[in-house]
């Protein structure tokens, strides 16, 4: 379903006589508005974009992506407005800087390059042009609402069917070369970070000797294996997971999906998983944590609530039950540990 914030773009096309044809697979459509080009991007029937055609390439990953695509978006929603005044009001509302707009946006026309940072985690700076020639450049909240140009409801409705399509993951890595520390007889430790607690952490365990060592998943070691399932990519194949998803207003999404393509399109998106244990119950062998994907690029988390029982690591697969708020802004989780 178009976002609102589409809908309007297309309908202020349409009425500038200036409509953009809709697509039945991944496509693109060109349209020409106040002589500048705009570009359409449809996958599989669906718009996911609309903005000047500045770059014509794609980003190399998905945060980049989504910054690339606000730049055109942005750019054509300024053109949108017919005074200089109005863009300056719109940009002053909105936290955006675009000192070199109202002499042109750039558009294609021939290589275009193009160089991001990120200031404090809170703004975005875009600058591009052709390479030895002219350049412009944009500052911009890093709000992934505002980025993506969807309200919250939107961005709830679009996380499971998000998840589909193929997943690409980084090769294994040489796991002798990895900072371990010994946490047992046969078993070591690796920790690349925690994140806002000590508690929370991308902790992976591996069992053998260190020339020699595997990933942890066996019932003797639950709260190990747990981990390693949720953070390690490989190990999450042959999984399930029951997944239900809050949204606003009270409402409830459920599905089932194959925790490694819901782990891995979470990766693919620049997210990275710290989990904290919550319970775990000798007796009955019930787990539970929270599992965190950190996306600090784009500002957002997705927090799940996670449980299963240690039996299930006797196969090395089972199901996973997950309950996710997602999309939720860093600052919101961050003040929850201040």
């Amino acid at each position: 379903m178009l976002s609102i914030l589409f809908r309007t773009i297309l309908a202020a096309l349409a009425a500038a006589g200036v409509p953009v044809d809709s697509q039945s697979a991944d496509s693109y459509a060109y349209a020409t508005y106040k002589g500048y080009p705009v570009v359409a991007r449809y996958e599989a029937g669906e718009l996911e974009h609309i903005g000047i055609d500045i770059f014509g390439y794609s980003g190399t990953n998905a945060q980049e992506q989504v910054l690339m695509d606000f730049v055109e978006r942005y750019n054509l929603q300024l053109l949108l407005l017919d005074h200089d005044s109005d863009r300056a009001l719109q940009m002053n509302l909105d936290g955006v800087t675009a000192p070199s707009f109202f002499s042109t946006p750039l558009h294609r026309d021939g290589p275009v390059a193009l160089s991001l940072s990120q200031t404090n985690g809170k703004k975005y700076l875009a600058s591009w042009g052709h390479p030895g020639g002219e350049s412009r450049q944009m500052s911009f909240p890093s709000d992934y609402q505002f980025l993506t140009g969807k309200n919250k409801i939107e961005l709830e409705n679009g996380f499971l069917p998000s998840l589909r399509g193929l997943v690409t993951l980084p090769p294994e890595e040489d796991l002798t070369q990895l900072p371990l520390r010994r946490v047992g007889l046969d078993m070591f430790m690796c920790k690349d970070g925690t994140y806002l607690i000590p508690e929370i952490s991308n902790a992976r365990y591996f069992q053998g000797s260190k020339d020699l060592l595997s990933p942890v998943s066996d019932e003797a070691h639950p709260i190990e294996s747990l981990y390693d399932l949720l953070i390690v990519p490989q190990m999450a194949e042959g999984w399930t997971a029951q997944v239900r998803v809050l949204k606003y207003g009270y409402a409830t999404e459920d599905a089932e999906v194959p925790l490694s393509q819901l782990l891995g399109r979470c990766l693919m998106a620049g997210c990275i998983p710290y989990v904290g244990m919550e319970t775990y119950d000798e007796e009955t062998g019930e787990l539970t944590a929270t599992l965190i994907l950190h996306n600090e690029a784009l500002s957002y988390d997705h927090v799940a609530k996670v449980s299963l029982n240690r039996d299930q690591f006797r196969q090395s697969r089972g199901k996973v039950s997950m309950t996710f708020s997602v999309f939720l802004p860093i600052h919101n989780i961050k003040n929850l540990f201040q």
